[in-house]
């Protein structure tokens, strides 16, 4: 009886305590765990999760649940060799759980207490977390203010898919079981029931882990082999969250040395803080693919889509990842859709990643500047870069090296070594390598010896490398145009007439007043953004 008093003292006790609110950097913070969907009749489980704990040798948790729509059914505590303590009044649970003897305490992650409820009512029950008591071995304690709650919708049987996918198009709830453990919600396929679901009638083989808990990380687990009979039967895998879809296709990854279970997951981390002028607009996702402890790697590439949100301008939104080695977040490019509030991108491995919008702002371009707008927007997709950190120089001359190691940004081409062709560009020049990239792709030519990188570009030069650009990402044949509408056109160089014809007759460069296309003028940096912009937008990769 003696041992009783002090553990219920160490629970429950009533020592004046302020309550502390539990989203500060260095409290624990309390996730309540469980299922968006059940079915009249069936039981399921709730899990209190807690991380960042320290010192705990006991707990208590408040929660409140609608008791008309629900029965508790049992509790079970994540404390091994514990005491437990449960009081059940209309609508409320308060749970006490507390090790035993010398028992060490816990600090980090842990999964405090499972509660089983039985739906007993069709209708939308809602649980919610009030607060936690935290007490160590001498009975010291904080109280640690939660209040999150879960809304479950109950349905009656039969009625509960609300996915509206095809009936050919296997559900969730068909494929396998789920399991919570440390905050993380697993769904581990059944090898029979995806192999079932790939030999349907299905082009695609939708998971949709939204609805199997409210875990801030979710995954799935599935074998290696059944991916594998799905790509052989061409169909694509897509991996659906409330945060992200990730379609897995037959260039995806590299399954050649991987056996066992492939286990796909993803993290909702929050939304990071603005910085240097990049607002976040998505919660940040950490995305990973295992083969048990190992990495699988990328092969050409995987297609995620995250949803974004609050954006003022969505050309100036983009994917960013965080580079851990160098402590930063790196531009990696992506396609925002307005209408469906998402950024679409092709990722090279996996990491961290967030949507963020990009206000780049220059001193010396004002507001009255006519190539403000598309100075802004080019900069936010970090194709083109100040003089220095505060200043474009728009009404400067751009040099032939200057535009295209823009086009080499524009394309995403990655730079290679220089492999010294041209008599004129130095090996440690700054811009050798992104020459040679262009060099290699036909994006500029030489005269056979030299490059003239530093050699201000011609307005008619520009033209032709536009062109080369625009083919490349649109698909456009140049036309056999040997005269343009300008009244300069006798001016324009013989090689240069076809490239500015169509350069003009496609919009992608305009002429200047008098109705002139002053070939042999030098370009500026703002036209170079312009006409990087009207690409950009004329082939949809705005």
């Amino acid at each position: 009886m003696r041992r009783f008093t002090i553990l219920l003292g160490i629970l429950l006790s009533i020592l004046v305590i302020i309550p502390i609110n539990a989203m500060a950097d260095d409290n624990p913070n309390f996730s309540v765990l469980g299922p968006t969907n059940v079915t009249r009749g069936n039981t399921f489980t709730i899990t209190i999760s807690g991380s960042n704990i320290k010192n705990l040798y006991g707990f208590e948790t408040v929660l409140n649940f609608d008791s008309d729509k629900l029965d508790i059914v049992s509790y079970k505590s994540g404390l091994s060799n514990s005491f437990e303590l449960n009081k059940t009044g209309d609508n409320k649970i308060t749970y006490a759980s507390t090790k035993l003897g010398n028992a060490d305490m816990v600090n980090g992650n842990l999964d405090l207490v499972t509660f089983t409820f039985k739906a007993k009512s069709s209708g939308t029950a809602k649980i919610s977390l009030n607060t936690v008591k935290i007490a160590d071995k001498d009975a010291k304690s904080n109280i640690y203010t939660v209040n999150k709650d879960v809304n479950i919708v109950i349905s009656e049987s039969g009625t509960g898919n609300s996915s509206g996918q095809k009936p050919t198009e296997p559900q969730l709830s068909e494929l396998g079981n789920v399991s919570v453990q440390n905050g993380k919600a697993t769904l581990t396929v059944d090898v029979n029931k995806i192999n079932d679901a790939i030999n349907s009638d299905a082009n695609t083989i939708n998971i949709d882990l939204s609805t199997i808990n409210n875990a801030s990380e979710k995954s799935v687990s599935i074998p290696v082999d059944s991916i594998k009979n799905a790509i052989a039967k061409g169909k694509d895998l897509i991996i659906k969250t409330e945060d992200a879809n990730i379609k897995l296709d037959a260039n995806a990854l590299n399954l050649s040395s991987v056996s066992g279970n492939l286990e796909i997951s993803i993290k909702n981390a929050g939304k990071e803080s603005s910085l240097n002028g990049m607002s976040p607009v998505s919660n940040t996702l950490d995305i990973n693919v295992k083969s048990g402890n190992t990495d699988v790697s990328v092969n050409k590439g995987v297609t995620i889509t995250i949803k974004a949100n609050s954006i003022n301008d969505y050309r100036k939104v983009g994917i960013y990842y965080y580079n851990e080695s160098a402590g930063k977040w790196e531009y990696i490019g992506g396609k925002a859709d307005k209408v469906n509030g998402t950024v679409t991108f092709n990722a090279a491995h996996f990491s961290k990643y967030a949507a963020f919008e990009y206000n780049k702002v220059f001193k010396d371009v004002s507001n009255s500047h006519w190539a403000k707008d598309v100075i802004g927007v080019i900069a936010a997709k970090h194709i083109i870069e100040g003089i220095d950190n505060e200043n474009y120089a728009p009404d400067r001359n751009i040099t032939r090296a200057q535009f295209a190691s823009m086009m080499v940004r524009m394309l995403g081409i990655n730079e290679v070594t220089y492999k010294g062709g041209f008599a004129d560009v130095k090996g440690d020049a700054w811009y050798a390598n992104a020459i040679q990239a262009a060099y290699d792709k036909g994006i500029i030519e030489g005269d056979g010896k030299n490059m003239n990188p530093d050699k201000n570009i011609t307005r008619e030069e520009m033209a032709a490398i536009i062109m080369r650009v625009y083919e490349k990402m649109s698909g456009y044949k140049e036309e056999n145009l040997s005269k343009t509408s300008f009244n300069d056109d006798n001016i324009i160089s013989d090689w240069a007439k076809i490239v500015v014809a169509n350069a003009s007759k496609t919009g992608l460069m305009t002429g200047e007043s008098g109705n002139l296309f002053a070939p042999k003028s030098n370009a500026t940096r703002a036209e170079a953004a312009a006409v990087l912009y009207r690409i950009l937008e004329k082939t949809n990769n705005m």
